[in-house]
Protein backbone atom coordinates (compact mmCIF):
# COMPACT_ATOMS: atom_id res chain seq x y z
CA UNK A 1 0.00 0.00 0.00
CA UNK A 2 1.47 3.41 -1.09
CA UNK A 3 0.97 6.75 0.36
CA UNK A 4 -1.16 7.38 -2.10
CA UNK A 5 -3.64 4.75 -0.60
CA UNK A 6 -2.90 5.23 3.38
CA UNK A 7 -4.73 2.74 6.05
CA UNK A 8 -5.14 5.38 8.33
CA UNK A 9 -7.34 5.53 11.43
CA UNK A 10 -10.60 7.23 11.12
CA UNK A 11 -10.15 9.09 14.18
CA UNK A 12 -6.96 10.17 12.51
CA UNK A 13 -9.10 11.47 9.57
CA UNK A 14 -12.30 12.78 11.55
CA UNK A 15 -12.50 15.50 14.14
CA UNK A 16 -13.01 14.57 17.41
CA UNK A 17 -17.21 16.38 16.93
CA UNK A 18 -17.54 14.23 13.80
CA UNK A 19 -15.84 11.10 14.40
CA UNK A 20 -18.91 8.84 16.21
CA UNK A 21 -21.05 9.91 13.05
CA UNK A 22 -18.28 9.56 10.70
CA UNK A 23 -17.73 5.40 12.21
CA UNK A 24 -21.47 4.79 12.04
CA UNK A 25 -21.48 6.23 8.11
CA UNK A 26 -18.24 4.03 7.32
CA UNK A 27 -19.49 0.86 8.76
CA UNK A 28 -23.51 1.35 7.32
CA UNK A 29 -21.61 1.87 4.11
CA UNK A 30 -19.72 -1.38 4.17
CA UNK A 31 -22.83 -3.10 5.57
CA UNK A 32 -25.08 -1.67 2.46
CA UNK A 33 -22.46 -2.84 0.03
CA UNK A 34 -22.67 -6.70 1.22
CA UNK A 35 -26.09 -7.09 1.22
CA UNK A 36 -26.01 -5.54 -1.90
CA UNK A 37 -23.06 -7.56 -4.00
CA UNK A 38 -23.33 -10.29 -1.52
CA UNK A 39 -19.48 -9.75 -0.50
CA UNK A 40 -17.76 -7.22 1.25
CA UNK A 41 -15.93 -5.04 -0.24
CA UNK A 42 -12.21 -5.29 -0.25
CA UNK A 43 -11.68 -1.22 0.53
CA UNK A 44 -13.12 1.95 0.61
CA UNK A 45 -11.58 5.42 -1.56
CA UNK A 46 -12.35 8.47 0.09
CA UNK A 47 -11.37 11.96 -0.90
CA UNK A 48 -12.68 15.81 0.65
CA UNK A 49 -14.57 18.26 -0.93
CA UNK A 50 -12.89 21.65 -0.73
CA UNK A 51 -14.09 24.44 1.01
CA UNK A 52 -15.38 27.08 -1.39
CA UNK A 53 -16.37 29.45 1.52
CA UNK A 54 -12.09 29.54 2.15
CA UNK A 55 -11.80 29.61 -1.66
CA UNK A 56 -14.28 33.31 -2.06
CA UNK A 57 -11.97 35.11 0.66
CA UNK A 58 -8.85 34.22 -1.14
CA UNK A 59 -10.09 34.66 -4.53
CA UNK A 60 -11.08 37.93 -3.33
CA UNK A 61 -7.48 38.34 -1.96
CA UNK A 62 -6.07 37.92 -5.00
CA UNK A 63 -8.55 39.85 -7.18
CA UNK A 64 -8.22 42.92 -5.47
CA UNK A 65 -4.26 42.55 -5.73
CA UNK A 66 -5.02 41.88 -9.44
CA UNK A 67 -7.22 44.91 -9.69
CA UNK A 68 -9.55 42.66 -11.73
CA UNK A 69 -12.80 40.73 -10.14
CA UNK A 70 -13.99 39.93 -13.85
CA UNK A 71 -13.96 36.19 -12.49
CA UNK A 72 -14.84 34.55 -9.36
CA UNK A 73 -12.83 30.99 -9.91
CA UNK A 74 -9.78 32.43 -10.50
CA UNK A 75 -7.85 29.29 -10.68
CA UNK A 76 -9.03 28.80 -14.34
CA UNK A 77 -7.01 31.99 -15.22
CA UNK A 78 -3.89 31.06 -13.34
CA UNK A 79 -3.76 33.22 -10.15
CA UNK A 80 -2.71 31.68 -6.92
CA UNK A 81 -5.17 30.73 -4.67
CA UNK A 82 -4.97 28.86 -0.95
CA UNK A 83 -8.07 26.67 -0.53
CA UNK A 84 -8.37 24.02 1.90
CA UNK A 85 -10.16 20.52 2.34
CA UNK A 86 -12.65 19.80 4.55
CA UNK A 87 -14.25 16.54 6.09
CA UNK A 88 -17.35 16.12 4.00
CA UNK A 89 -16.40 13.66 1.29
CA UNK A 90 -17.36 11.07 -1.57
CA UNK A 91 -16.82 7.43 -0.21
CA UNK A 92 -16.61 4.17 -2.21
CA UNK A 93 -16.62 1.03 -1.17
CA UNK A 94 -15.10 -1.46 -3.63
CA UNK A 95 -14.45 -4.60 -4.63
CA UNK A 96 -13.03 -6.00 -7.49
CA UNK A 97 -13.27 -9.63 -9.14
CA UNK A 98 -11.14 -10.82 -11.49
CA UNK A 99 -12.71 -12.59 -15.05
CA UNK A 100 -11.60 -14.33 -18.04
CA UNK A 101 -13.28 -11.90 -20.30
CA UNK A 102 -12.74 -9.31 -22.69
CA UNK A 103 -14.12 -6.39 -20.86
CA UNK A 104 -14.73 -4.28 -17.51
CA UNK A 105 -17.73 -4.57 -16.39
CA UNK A 106 -18.63 -1.13 -13.94
CA UNK A 107 -21.40 -1.75 -11.57
CA UNK A 108 -22.15 1.58 -9.90
CA UNK A 109 -24.64 2.25 -7.30
CA UNK A 110 -25.55 5.37 -5.12
CA UNK A 111 -26.96 5.54 -1.29
CA UNK A 112 -28.81 8.15 -2.48
CA UNK A 113 -31.60 7.29 -4.68
CA UNK A 114 -32.14 10.21 -6.52
CA UNK A 115 -28.57 8.67 -8.44
CA UNK A 116 -30.17 5.91 -10.49
CA UNK A 117 -27.74 2.69 -10.30
CA UNK A 118 -26.08 1.68 -13.48
CA UNK A 119 -24.35 -0.65 -15.25
CA UNK A 120 -21.65 -0.39 -18.58
CA UNK A 121 -18.96 -2.56 -20.16
CA UNK A 122 -15.65 -1.24 -21.59
CA UNK A 123 -11.97 -2.08 -22.59
CA UNK A 124 -9.62 0.33 -21.13
CA UNK A 125 -7.49 -0.93 -24.07
CA UNK A 126 -10.00 1.02 -26.37
CA UNK A 127 -11.46 4.54 -24.80
CA UNK A 128 -14.00 4.94 -27.42
CA UNK A 129 -15.45 2.40 -25.19
CA UNK A 130 -16.03 4.25 -22.66
CA UNK A 131 -19.39 6.41 -23.54
CA UNK A 132 -20.85 9.42 -21.28
CA UNK A 133 -24.03 9.44 -20.47
CA UNK A 134 -25.76 12.86 -20.92
CA UNK A 135 -29.64 12.60 -19.94
CA UNK A 136 -31.60 10.59 -17.65
CA UNK A 137 -30.61 10.10 -13.68
CA UNK A 138 -27.40 7.65 -14.30
CA UNK A 139 -25.60 11.05 -15.92
CA UNK A 140 -23.99 10.99 -12.32
CA UNK A 141 -21.77 8.48 -14.05
CA UNK A 142 -19.68 10.43 -16.27
CA UNK A 143 -17.19 11.73 -13.13
CA UNK A 144 -16.18 7.75 -12.68
CA UNK A 145 -16.39 7.26 -17.00
CA UNK A 146 -14.03 10.42 -17.15
CA UNK A 147 -11.67 9.27 -14.60
CA UNK A 148 -11.29 5.68 -16.49
CA UNK A 149 -10.52 7.76 -20.11
CA UNK A 150 -7.83 9.90 -18.01
CA UNK A 151 -6.66 6.68 -16.31
CA UNK A 152 -6.29 5.00 -19.84
CA UNK A 153 -4.11 7.71 -20.97
CA UNK A 154 -1.42 7.02 -19.05
CA UNK A 155 -1.39 3.40 -17.10
CA UNK A 156 0.96 1.12 -18.90
CA UNK A 157 -0.59 -1.44 -21.10
CA UNK A 158 0.15 -4.48 -18.90
CA UNK A 159 -2.34 -2.88 -16.19
CA UNK A 160 -4.99 -1.74 -18.75
CA UNK A 161 -4.68 -5.48 -19.93
CA UNK A 162 -5.42 -6.57 -16.40
CA UNK A 163 -8.69 -4.53 -16.24
CA UNK A 164 -10.70 -7.48 -17.25
CA UNK A 165 -13.90 -8.33 -14.64
CA UNK A 166 -16.17 -6.69 -12.83
CA UNK A 167 -15.50 -3.29 -10.80
CA UNK A 168 -18.43 -3.26 -7.73
CA UNK A 169 -18.57 0.33 -6.39
CA UNK A 170 -21.41 1.90 -3.72
CA UNK A 171 -21.29 5.99 -3.17
CA UNK A 172 -21.76 7.98 -0.34
CA UNK A 173 -21.22 11.50 -0.58
CA UNK A 174 -21.71 13.64 2.18
CA UNK A 175 -20.58 16.80 -0.10
CA UNK A 176 -24.00 18.17 -1.05
CA UNK A 177 -24.33 18.56 -4.91
CA UNK A 178 -24.32 21.53 -6.58
CA UNK A 179 -23.55 23.65 -3.59
CA UNK A 180 -20.02 25.20 -4.85
CA UNK A 181 -18.12 22.71 -2.70
CA UNK A 182 -16.68 21.06 -5.60
CA UNK A 183 -18.49 17.71 -5.15
CA UNK A 184 -17.64 16.73 -8.88
CA UNK A 185 -14.12 17.45 -8.25
CA UNK A 186 -14.26 14.84 -4.85
CA UNK A 187 -16.11 12.48 -7.33
CA UNK A 188 -13.60 12.57 -9.99
CA UNK A 189 -10.36 11.95 -7.89
CA UNK A 190 -12.36 9.51 -5.44
CA UNK A 191 -12.92 7.05 -8.82
CA UNK A 192 -9.14 7.29 -9.65
CA UNK A 193 -7.97 6.34 -6.36
CA UNK A 194 -10.79 3.44 -6.23
CA UNK A 195 -9.58 2.12 -9.59
CA UNK A 196 -6.07 2.70 -8.58
CA UNK A 197 -6.18 0.34 -6.11
CA UNK A 198 -8.93 -1.76 -7.42
CA UNK A 199 -6.12 -2.37 -10.09
CA UNK A 200 -3.48 -2.39 -7.73
CA UNK A 201 -1.55 0.29 -9.56
CA UNK A 202 -1.47 3.03 -6.66
CA UNK A 203 2.21 2.38 -7.80
CA UNK A 204 2.21 3.61 -11.38
CA UNK A 205 1.04 7.58 -10.50
CA UNK A 206 2.02 10.38 -7.51
CA UNK A 207 -0.35 12.19 -5.62
CA UNK A 208 0.28 15.45 -8.18
CA UNK A 209 -0.29 13.45 -11.51
CA UNK A 210 -3.73 12.08 -10.14
CA UNK A 211 -4.61 15.67 -9.08
CA UNK A 212 -3.35 16.60 -12.19
CA UNK A 213 -5.11 13.87 -14.16
CA UNK A 214 -8.20 14.68 -12.48
CA UNK A 215 -8.43 18.00 -13.37
CA UNK A 216 -8.26 17.40 -17.12
CA UNK A 217 -10.80 14.56 -16.52
CA UNK A 218 -13.25 16.28 -15.08
CA UNK A 219 -12.95 18.38 -18.02
CA UNK A 220 -14.35 15.94 -20.59
CA UNK A 221 -17.63 16.60 -18.19
CA UNK A 222 -18.00 19.91 -19.18
CA UNK A 223 -16.21 21.16 -15.96
CA UNK A 224 -14.31 24.31 -16.68
CA UNK A 225 -11.43 23.26 -13.98
CA UNK A 226 -7.89 24.92 -13.36
CA UNK A 227 -7.00 21.98 -10.92
CA UNK A 228 -7.48 23.91 -7.20
CA UNK A 229 -10.19 21.44 -5.82
CA UNK A 230 -8.53 18.30 -7.41
CA UNK A 231 -5.32 19.30 -5.79
CA UNK A 232 -6.89 19.76 -2.36
CA UNK A 233 -8.70 16.96 -2.50
CA UNK A 234 -5.51 14.97 -2.73
CA UNK A 235 -3.38 17.00 -0.65
CA UNK A 236 -5.11 19.06 2.11
CA UNK A 237 -5.05 17.81 5.88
Amino acid sequence: MTDIVPNRRLEDIYSEETFSKEEVRWNGLAAHFERMFHRKPEFIARAPGPSEHDRRVCEACVCAAANSCTNRHIDYIGYDVFPMAIEKDILMATAFTPENTDHLRCELHNVVMHFAHTTFQCDLMQPETIELTHIGMTRWSNYFKAALRGLQSVLPADVLRSARGTIHILVDGSVPAESSLSSSAAMTTASMIAVLTALRATHCMTRQAIADLACRSERLVGVNSGGMDQAVSMFGQ
